[in-house]
């Protein structure tokens, strides 16, 4: 059941059964986001209690504490930490599934956005004289994290580079990932966060291209240049 044939429904005439199932999409929808809500939210508050609490013990506002209570209550914060950023990259995914991403676009540097979140074994092509793009920072660099973690996570001490080009109107990304020591075996392997990724390079009014081989990965991003808006 989906929302295309619903519609194929509508338009063959079969109005009755075209709204029955429009209304039980609806209902899962709304479903899906109040399980979505709750989850979150379940989630979050207690997560956030638990790293204020461990900040103020490793500040020393209750009592000072010794070296390995330090290192206890640092894997603990570090923990949760982890934790709420899943949940923040869940939420983003389930907003660009739904088509709910909001953007704020301002113009940035993509040099120095790039330099900041790229893989230490990655190698940035970047020509002189770049000019800057009109993006919404925040979401980009979550989805570029996601593309270069794509292209670096099926390989074994995998080799990677970022090539850069750009005409007039459009930016052109092209991540390449090979010459590794094997692909990893994981099998049939979906990662949701391609999705949210994805969406934000559609709602840039880009466009994203995956292909995998053997011994090769190669994502391609377009974006354009100018596109000036406060958000989508």
């Amino acid at each position: 059941m989906s929302l295309d044939e619903a519609i194929q429904l509508i338009e063959a005439g079969n109005l009755e059964a075209g709204r029955e199932m429009l209304e039980d999409l609806q209902y899962k929808y709304r479903l899906m986001e109040t399980l979505t809500t709750m989850i979150t939210f379940e989630v979050r508050t207690p997560l956030t209690a638990i790293r204020g609490y461990s900040g103020i013990l490793l500040q020393d506002k209750v009592g000072e504490i010794n070296e390995k209570q330090k290192e206890c209550l640092t894997a603990i914060d570090n923990y949760a930490k982890n934790i709420m950023t899943v949940f923040e990259q869940f939420s983003n995914a389930h907003r660009a599934l739904l088509g709910h991403l909001f953007l704020n676009f301002e113009e940035v540097d993509i040099e120095e956005l790039l330099q900041t979140i790229k893989p230490d074994n990655l190698d940035l092509k970047i020509p002189k004289e770049i000019p800057k793009i009109w993006v919404d920072p925040h979401h980009l660099v979550q989805a570029f994290k996601e593309f270069f973690s794509e292209a670096m996570s099926v390989w074994d001490e995998a080799k990677a580079s970022l090539h850069i080009r750009y005409d007039s109107e459009l930016m052109n990304f092209k991540i390449i990932s090979e010459g590794g020591n094997g692909y990893l075996e994981r099998g049939e392997y979906l990662n949701p966060m391609l999705f949210y990724a994805q969406a934000v390079i559609e709602q840039h009014g880009g466009e994203y291209q995956l292909v995998r081989s053997e011994d090769r990965i190669e994502i391609t991003i377009l974006l354009p240049i100018n596109r000036k808006q406060e958000s989508v």
